[in-house]
C-alpha cells in the first residue's frame, strides 16, 4: 500500500471523498491536508482524531471494507 499527502483535491468530490482518495489500481491513498485540518477544527480540538478517522476510512475504502471492520483486527 502506498500513500501520499496533497494539500487539496484537484477536483471537486462528495463530501466524505474531500479529505481522501483512493487509487486501486496502485493500491494508493492520497490524503488531502487542508480539508482534513478543517474538518478537525470543527468538530475536535485534537486534529489527530480526524486524522485517523480519514487514514481509515481511506484504508477500508481501498480494501473495499468497512472501517470499523479494520479496528476489529
Amino acid at each position: 500500500m502506498n500513500w501520499k499527502i496533497e494539500e487539496v483535491p484537484l477536483q471537486e468530490r462528495p463530501e466524505s471523498l474531500n479529505r481522501w482518495h483512493t487509487k486501486p489500481q496502485t493500491m494508493t491513498i492520497i490524503l488531502y491536508r487542508i480539508p482534513i485540518e478543517r474538518s478537525a477544527s470543527s468538530r475536535t480540538s485534537d486534529p489527530r482524531i480526524q486524522i485517523e478517522q480519514a487514514v481509515v476510512s481511506a484504508a477500508a475504502s481501498l480494501l473495499g471494507k468497512e472501517p470499523w471492520d479494520l479496528l476489529e483486527q
